[in-house]
C-alpha cells in the first residue's frame, strides 16, 4: 500500500499471547494487550490505541482542501473521462455492463451481487430495473447510488465521473435503448 493523504497504515495482529498495534509507516509504534484466561481484548483498548496514534502521527494534509467543483455540461465530462483511471470494480462494471447490454437488453443478472446489479443498472440509466429491485416498490435512481456508495470498500470522490468514466469505457448507453442515462446530484447524501 502507498501513503495517501489523510490514511494511516495500521494493522493488528493476533499472536499466542497478545494482540499488538503495528503501523506500515510508523516502524516505531508497537502498543500489545496480553490475553487473559478469556482470550478477549476490550473494543475500547483498539479505539484507545487508533484514537492515540492517529493523535501522535497525524497524516499529511493536502494543500489545497478537495472541494467539489460544478456540474461541468456533458461533453466536458465525456472529453475527461476517458483520463479517469477505472479501479478493479469499475472496471468489473463495465464487463458486466457490456455483457447487460450485448446479451441482456441491458437488465443485470439476478445473481450478482447487489452492488454490481445497482451499479449496472445505474451507468446503463435503467431506471425500470431499479424500480423492480428491492423491498416494495424498488430503488429510485437516488436511493440505489447512496445504497451503492455505502457499499463500496472504497467509493470514488466524484460518483458522476465515476460512471461517466465507465460509460466512457463501454460507450453506453445506446441511443436506442430506451433508457435515459442518470447522474447523481453534485452533493449525494450517503448518510443515514
Amino acid at each position: 500500500m502507498s501513503p495517501r493523504f489523510g490514511a494511516d497504515q495500521i494493522s493488528f495482529h493476533l499472536g499466542k499471547q497478545a494482540v499488538t498495534a503495528r503501523c506500515a509507516l510508523h516502524p516505531d509504534f508497537a502498543e500489545s494487550y496480553p490475553y487473559g484466561d478469556d482470550h478477549l481484548v476490550p473494543a475500547t483498548w483498539f479505539v484507545r490505541v487508533l484514537s492515540d496514534h492517529l493523535n501522535d502521527h497525524p497524516t499529511a494534509i493536502p494543500d489545497t482542501p478537495a472541494v467539489e467543483q460544478p456540474a461541468p455540461d456533458q461533453a466536458a465530462v465525456l472529453s475527461t473521462a476517458s483520463a479517469l483511471p477505472l479501479d478493479a470494480f469499475g472496471r468489473e462494471v463495465a464487463a458486466r455492463c457490456r455483457w447487460a447490454t450485448d446479451i441482456n437488453d441491458d437488465d443485470p443478472r439476478s445473481d450478482w451481487p447487489i452492488a454490481v446489479r445497482l451499479a449496472v443498472a445505474l451507468v446503463l440509466g435503467n431506471t425500470d430495473y431499479l424500480g423492480d429491485m428491492g423491498p416494495g416498490p424498488g430503488y429510485t435512481a437516488d436511493q440505489a447510488a447512496v445504497l451503492l456508495v455505502r457499499s463500496m470498500t472504497h467509493p470514488p470522490a466524484n460518483l458522476r465521473a465515476w460512471i461517466e468514466a465507465i460509460r466512457h469505457e463501454i460507450k453506453a448507453p445506446r441511443p436506442d435503448s430506451g433508457h435515459t442515462p442518470w447522474l447523481p446530484p453534485q452533493q449525494l447524501r450517503t448518510d443515514p
